[in-house]
């Protein structure tokens, strides 16, 4: 299901995050990384895409909040001089406690509860564990 970009921005504001974020290399994070925990699938770690990736500056990571469990996975491209990366959102999801994966396509951080398609999780409920 395609996530409505207003409830993207709404939720990604929430935690300090835009849809597309660029660095410069003189410049701090593009966010604020005592709220995140970085890191990579198994399958990000084995792609075979990964040389063809390198080569065109780019990869692939994520990210999980850490007070709500919300996983978002980004996509990082390199400039062509090295000077910038853009950062920008390809996925927002939450993992439940019992391992489910589960796109998220609002959320209320007031009454912390995230939507998905057919239910509501209480962010209690999210896995914050990295494997």
């Amino acid at each position: 299901m395609k996530i409505d970009i207003n409830k993207q921005d709404k939720i990604l504001s929430e935690i300090g995050l835009k849809r597309l974020m660029i660095w410069e290399v003189s410049g701090d994070s593009v966010y604020d990384e005592s709220k995140f925990k970085n890191y990579i699938t198994q399958d990000n770690r084995s792609s075979k895409e990964k040389e063809l990736d390198e080569l065109y500056r780019m990869s692939d990571t994520n990210i999980i909040h850490l007070e709500s469990g919300l996983r978002l996975t980004l996509t990082i491209s390199e400039d062509y001089f090295g000077e910038t990366e853009e950062y920008k959102v390809v996925a927002m999801f939450i993992t439940t406690s019992d391992g489910v994966e589960m796109e998220v396509i609002d959320a209320n951080f007031k009454n912390e509860i995230f939507y998905t398609t057919d239910l509501e999780i209480p962010f209690a409920k999210t896995n914050k564990l990295i494997k």
